[in-house]
């Protein structure tokens, strides 16, 4: 099932939340005649009615918490179990991996109650040592004709990916870098500031909703962090082409940048925005 639901994608989805939503828009024509009214003191423009609740959320993905030095332990493995796969007993003597050794440097640093910067620092140095000289038996069977499968090559990439990043983060004595990965079997997952108290930083996908007489949309979905203000004016919008009109109110985060939107946008006074706590 899950080979089958990487092929929708999260457009699809969305599309496919507002068709199952669509009976539940009112009906322009139906909502005209029911406002209308012969007042002299009303306005021909269609006055702003009803209220949209917009928050974003992590939907958390299923993967241990990310540790350098665990992400090293993994790729190690995963170039010395290629290393077996690619290597014929009768052709040539088997590369020297030092996977014994390897295992028992990761272990002594990960099992420790007491590690410092300096004890880590260390076994992700013998760690990114290990690699290097994993990645150059694989490199030197490629050159000389094995080949591993597609699922395999991929995966490579993404430890070769990962070499990158942490070999990078080691020489400059930094812990960020762009587009850093912290699973080798979903590299698509990005880590996701929320600032919690419990959690501040969570890894996996950034959903927004917006939630409209109850009913609940799903109105942005992306594995990479942005800010909620990009997508919070062009969601009233949405909201606006859909009922014909503006919302009376609209409950999301105050975020400075969305108030200086809603202004250029010149939204009537009846769009008030607060400040809405949904943890």
């Amino acid at each position: 099932m899950v080979e089958f639901r990487k092929r929708i994608s999260d457009d699809r989805i969305i599309e496919m939340n507002n068709l199952i939503l669509k009976d539940t828009t009112p009906d322009r024509n139906n909502d005209n005649k029911d406002n209308h009214d012969d007042d002299d003191n009303n306005n021909s423009d269609q006055t702003n009615q009803g209220t949209i609740i917009i928050d974003a959320t992590c939907t958390p993905a299923d993967i241990t918490y990310p540790q350098d030095l665990n992400l090293l332990n993994s790729a190690r493995e995963k170039l010395e179990g290629y290393i077996d796969c690619l290597h014929v007993p009768s052709e040539s003597k088997k590369p020297r991996t030092y996977r014994i050794k390897a295992r028992k440097d990761f272990l002594n640093v990960s099992k420790a109650r007491n590690k410092n910067c300096k004890k880590i620092r260390k076994a992700i140095r013998k760690q990114l040592n290990y690699i290097t000289r994993d990645i150059g038996y694989v490199e030197n069977f490629f050159a000389n004709g094995k080949k591993i499968n597609s699922r395999q090559l991929a995966e490579y990439e993404v430890i070769l990916q990962l070499y990158d990043q942490q070999k990078y983060m080691f020489d400059n004595r930094k812990h960020t870098v762009e587009n850093r990965i912290v699973n080798i079997g979903q590299p698509h997952v990005r880590s996701i500031v929320r600032g919690k108290t419990k959690a501040p930083t969570e890894f996996g996908a950034k959903a927004q909703i917006s939630v409209v007489s109850g009913y609940v949309r799903m109105e942005k979905l992306s594995w990479d962090a942005y800010n909620e203000c990009e997508s919070s004016m062009p969601i009233i919008e949405t909201y606006k082409a859909r009922n014909g009109f503006y919302p009376e109110r609209v409950l999301a985060e105050k975020i400075k940048s969305m108030l200086i939107h809603a202004k250029e946008m010149k939204l009537k006074e009846s769009l008030v925005l607060l400040k809405l706590d949904m943890a």
